[in-house]
Parts: structure tokens; C-alpha cells; sequence
């Protein structure tokens, strides 16, 4: 498992990495009290531009250390490997994990830096009254939405394989995905018409409304979302791994 997990991060770490440390550059550029009005506004545009080159980077990482990897022509090296279907699906969710962990990582050490420099930006500890455990229960939380946004794209990719779709296979994936998505998000809709009633009228009957209303929850229906989405996470690995298991069929 540790091999595989070795191999995708040195095949993508170089770009991701780069990147990172050029954010935190021109955060802390941003973050200077005075300054030149023009290295102000550059360091404004690249920091827009990179965020988006980062999450380009991180999300063509993840669909290349899924798709060539698992259904490619590296297929058959990965799946003869002398491990169990559960560890090598573990090394992928935990690679895509890592480069969204490294992120967040590399963002509060931007924050640090910056405050560091006699700067505009917060320490970590204003960030709210909570301080670290609010700063702890937010990675958690966004990793959390990144696990199943990384286990929906592995349950599509695997019914694309599956069913050897090759004409408008874009199409037909980005329809699997946002059907998948939206039988996924009817529990929290149901949920929430229950025991939320979002201050903002944009998350009525929103999936995302339970993440952005996390931190306001009392703690039984916080678990009870927590429980929800843990539990669209195990039915999404075991549908994947059946599928993998039972149906795939690679040439």
C-alpha cells in the first residue's frame, strides 16, 4: 500500500508542491502593511491564478492516479500487485487526501508567515473564539468533503470501465455524476427540512447547508449529519469495490 501511496506522490508532488510555494509567496507579499501598489495588484492576480492552477493540479492528480492507475494501461501492474483490493483502493483515497491536507497545511503556514511579517493577516488563534479545535474541526470537515467528492469520481470512473462507454464518455460520466450526487443528497434534504432552518435563504434544501451551518449545530444533530455523511462514504467504497471485485473486466 506504501508503494503505491510513494509512487502517486512522486509522480505528482513536484507541480502541487511548486505551486504551494508560490501562494504562500505572494500571501505574504499581500500581507506586508506597505508597499508597492503594483507588486500589491500582481501578487493579488498570481495568488487568484495559482489557487486555481492548484486546484486544476490536484484534481488532474486525482484522475490520473485513478483512471491510468485502475482502469488504464497500468491496470493490470495495479491490480497484480500482491495486495487486496482494500489496500490499494486505501493507498488512492489516501494520496487524493494527502495533496487536499497538504494544502490546508500549506495555507495556514502562509498565515503564520504572514503574521509573522508584522502583517494584516490573523494569528491562527483569532481566527475564532474556538481557536485550534475550530481551526482542527474545519481540515476535518473539508476532508470530509473532499473523501466523498474523491469516492463519487472512483464510483463513476468505475461504471465508465464497466460499461466500456466510449462515445461521449465525458458526458456520460458528468451525467453519473451528478445523478450519483444528487440520490446521495436527498438524506441531507430530508434531514435538514427536520432539524435546520438556514438564517440564509440560498441553502434551502441545499446539501451544503449542513456544511455551512456546521459549527452553529447543537451536538445531536451534528453527529447525525456526521453519521450521514460517514455512512454515504462506506455505501460509496462498498459499491466501488463490489463493482471492482465482481464486474471489472480490463483489456
Amino acid at each position: 500500500m506504501f508503494k503505491i501511496f510513494k509512487h502517486d506522490f512522486l509522480e505528482n508532488y513536484a507541480p502541487i508542491v511548486g505551486t504551494l510555494a508560490f501562494l504562500v509567496l505572494c500571501w505574504v507579499f499581500l500581507s506586508q502593511k506597505e508597499g508597492d501598489v503594483l507588486v500589491f495588484l500582481m501578487a493579488n492576480f498570481f495568488l487568484f491564478l495559482g489557487s486555481g492552477v492548484l486546484l486544476v493540479l490536484i484534481f488532474t492528480a486525482a484522475v490520473r492516479s485513478t483512471q491510468q492507475k485502475l482502469f488504464g494501461a497500468e491496470g493490470y501492474f495495479t491490480f497484480s500487485l500482491p495486495l487486496s483490493i482494500d489496500a490499494i483502493l486505501g493507498a488512492k483515497i489516501a494520496i487524493n487526501l494527502a495533496w487536499v491536507f497538504l494544502s490546508m497545511v500549506g495555507f495556514f503556514v502562509a498565515l503564520f508567515l504572514a503574521y509573522l511579517c508584522h502583517t494584516k493577516a490573523p494569528s491562527l488563534g483569532d481566527l475564532s473564539p474556538q481557536g485550534l479545535p475550530y481551526v482542527l474541526n474545519a481540515l476535518g470537515l473539508f476532508l470530509l468533503f473532499w473523501l466523498l467528492l474523491y469516492l463519487k469520481l472512483l464510483l463513476v470512473l468505475t461504471l465508465l470501465n464497466i460499461g466500456r462507454f466510449k462515445r461521449f464518455a465525458k458526458l456520460t460520466g458528468l451525467v453519473f455524476f451528478v445523478g450519483i450526487s444528487f440520490l446521495l443528497s436527498l438524506p441531507s434534504q430530508i434531514l435538514q427540512k427536520f432539524l435546520l432552518s438556514p438564517k440564509n435563504a440560498l441553502l434551502q434544501d441545499s446539501y451544503l447547508a449542513f456544511y455551512a451551518n456546521y459549527f452553529f449545530l447543537d451536538t445531536g444533530t451534528s453527529a447525525l449529519f456526521l453519521g450521514l455523511e460517514f455512512f454515504k462514504v462506506g455505501l460509496l467504497y462498498a459499491t466501488t469495490r463490489w463493482l471492482l471485485v465482481h464486474k471489472l473486466a480490463l483489456e
